[in-house]
């Protein structure tokens, strides 16, 4: 990995960015190599190479943009000296969390990229992880009152006014009680005090009608489904079935630990994502007769993207396609 990255910085005629580049680099692999993460960033340079030679666009996200010798390698597309990215996003020597690296792949290819990576480490070595969904007082509510056989409209219109959460905390019912009784210990202001007053006094008046809702409050926080994670997937050094609780779904492992647990026990986690805009930008391509190098060789300060930006016409674009961006971007909200 230093020699590809050596060899590429060889060529930078002024010195005072080549001692940048050189220190900042570095300072790069000792982090990297003192967390023993050169192997997976190899792993992902393999990928990213592959993905080259099909020609599957693929892009990045996150903190990984802050590495420079993942720029170098071309696993990331901007180089952090020029934007005055921060590495320790990445990787930090006082963070004991494994860095995650994301990577957007166009939609269509995505199960010929995850092929490609079993082909090569073997389908004992990579899995995905997956996802479990916890009761809460919206998921519950519709549970039961389903059981009751109520109308789905009306449950829909029941749960709209329901509250799942305190402080990204799961809210229980126990702990709205808390919150009901004790205003001070839990620091809210008065609006934020009315608004779960008001959610216990409308779940209060629930349990009259469904009684079987209040005798059901103890399954809040509890699992009822697991389902595959959207994007994580492991790649092990070794056997995978010897290692975790899995099951094998369409040819690939599913192991039975979701993100939290994966972390818990240091095991590296890659993101693929699925992307529709990567999709419609390569057949766009196609139709327009564009080699595959031409999605990386456009510049950033375009006038005529930023023009369409700040229309709001970004339907697609990641961070911008909800109608909030668009008005940010139209100037609407400051």
């Amino acid at each position: 990995m230093k020699r590809i990255v050596n060899k590429k910085i060889k060529n930078i005629k002024n010195d005072e960015v080549k001692k940048e580049t050189i220190a900042r680099l570095t300072k790069e692999f000792k982090l990297i190599e003192q967390k023993n993460f050169s192997g997976f960033i190899y792993v992902i340079y393999d990928l990213i190479n592959y993905m080259k030679k099909e020609k599957i666009l693929y892009n990045n996200r996150g903190s990984a943009g802050s590495s420079l010798v993942l720029y170098l390698l071309d696993i990331v597309l901007l180089n952090p000296l020029k934007y005055d990215f921060y590495f320790e996003r990445f990787i930090n020597e006082f963070r004991n969390e494994l860095p995650d690296i994301d990577l957007d792949v166009q939609e269509d290819k995505i199960e010929q990229v995850l092929n490609y990576l079993v082909d090569k480490y073997s389908s004992n070595n990579i899995g995905k992880i997956i996802t479990y969904s916890n009761f809460q007082f919206k998921s519950l509510t519709r549970r039961v009152l389903s059981s009751l056989g109520v109308e789905n409209t009306k449950i829909t219109q029941i749960t709209s006014k329901m509250i799942n959460k305190y402080n990204n905390k799961v809210l229980t019912y126990d702990l709205l009680t808390k919150i009901i009784n004790n205003q001070n210990e839990y620091d809210l202001t008065d609006e934020e005090f009315i608004k779960y007053k008001d959610f216990y006094d409308y779940i209060n008046n629930l349990f009259k009608y469904y009684p079987k809702l209040y005798s059901s409050l103890n399954l809040i926080g509890n699992i009822y489904q697991q389902s595959k994670h959207s994007s994580g997937i492991i790649i092990c050094n070794r056997n995978i079935n010897a290692t975790f609780p899995v099951l094998k779904k369409d040819g690939i492992l599913n192991i039975q630990f979701d993100k939290k647990d994966i972390e818990n026990i240091n095991i590296i986690k890659l993101d693929l994502l699925n992307s529709v805009i990567l999709k419609i930008i390569s057949k766009t391509m196609k139709k327009a007769e564009l080699p595959y190098e031409w999605f990386y060789s456009k510049k950033l300060n375009d006038p005529l993207v930023y023009k369409e930006f700040s229309k709001g016409n970004t339907q697609c674009v990641f961070q911008f396609s909800s109608n909030t961006g668009k008005k940010v971007l139209k100037g609407s909200i400051l």
